[in-house]
């Protein structure tokens, strides 16, 4: 009889244990956190660098994303600007030897550039000073890493450099947050023997109805001038002098200008002897961009048109709109 009781004991106890935790998110539990949705996606990933991986959920709602672990621990994602969704998001495994584990996502912007950046963050470094590097938004369709890990604290990651090239290089985590700006040109631009092929750029006119009938109803056209400027390292070499700007103090690398009816420009055909490039201090050259008419059927400029003026490494990744008006 003892022995029965006993067995009826142990029976019991077993029946009344908790059974074994699922892999799925508890979506009851989602519901009682800070969320008032259901998660977009989840991750499993080791952020702490305990060995013990924990759901990661991605939210997005009025609030904008957010990320949330299932105890409740809420973190914002470091974006740019408004974003509606993540394009990409996956565990990259521990990258710097660090224990904890890195995230790479791709922001899904309200733009339309096709030219994005892949960041790299992690919960040991407070999702802080991201490291992050450019791709074509149609490289993720690929379905190719952008990301490997290599050795205890190196990884190498392919990204597209200022002509929309993919480019492969090695990086430490804790040592940099970009691609190396000290690499060769033949690894930045297209060069073609001692000349080097800038980035292409583009963008469009807004014109007032006035200042477009005078492009329509005229044989008046639209005149680009461009001009290319930059920080010079001194001491310059002795050729490298007639592109000194001695009022300016800077080295003036190109003057070019365009001529056409259309008010869509498309500049694709900048060339730099590659003396001058090696010259400049750094490669964040200074493009100013002004617009007149070419004074065919009058000897004044008739339009007013926004100049423009920017790093012309930064141009090809946005939409440019310069708005113009009669004088």
């Amino acid at each position: 009889m003892q022995k029965l009781s006993l067995l009826f004991i142990l029976c019991l106890a077993y029946a009344c244990q908790s059974a074994p935790p699922q892999p799925q998110l508890d979506q009851n539990l989602a519901h009682h956190l800070r969320s008032i949705e259901m998660p977009e996606r989840v991750l499993e990933i080791d952020l702490n660098g305990d060995g013990q991986k924990e759901k990661l959920a991605l939210y997005a709602n009025q609030e904008g994303l957010y990320w949330e672990t299932l105890s409740g621990q809420r973190f914002d994602l470091p974006l740019e600007g408004p974003a509606e969704s993540l394009l990409l998001w996956k565990n990259l495994g521990d990258l710097d030897g660090d224990g904890g584990e890195e995230l790479a996502y791709v922001p899904n912007y309200e733009d339309n550039s096709s030219i994005n950046h892949v960041q790299i963050v992690s919960w040991k470094k407070g999702w802080k000073m991201p490291f992050r590097f450019e791709i074509r938004e149609d490289q993720i369709k690929e379905d190719r890493p952008f990301v490997w890990a290599k050795g205890k604290d190196r990884f190498l990651f392919r990204f597209v450099n200022e002509e929309g090239l993919e480019e492969y290089q090695e990086a430490i985590l804790d040592q940099t947050n970009a691609p190396d700006k000290s690499l060769p040109l033949e690894k930045r631009f297209v060069c073609n023997g001692d000349m080097v092929r800038l980035p292409a750029f583009s963008f469009k006119l807004k014109l007032t109805a006035g200042a477009q009938k005078i492009l329509d109803e005229s044989p008046e056209e639209l005149v680009l001038s461009i001009l290319l400027h930059n920080e010079a390292s001194l001491p310059l070499a002795a050729d490298m002098q007639k592109y000194w700007d001695e009022d300016m103090e800077y080295l003036l690398l190109l003057q070019k200008e365009m001529q056409q009816k259309s008010t869509a420009f498309l500049v694709d055909d900048l060339e730099l002897p590659r003396a001058a490039l090696e010259a400049c201090k750094n490669l964040d050259m200074q493009l100013e961009i002004n617009i007149y008419t070419a004074r065919k059927t009058s000897e004044n400029n008739l339009l007013s048109i926004d100049p423009l003026f920017d790093g012309l490494l930064k141009l090809r990744t946005k939409k440019i709109i310069l708005k113009g008006r009669v004088i």
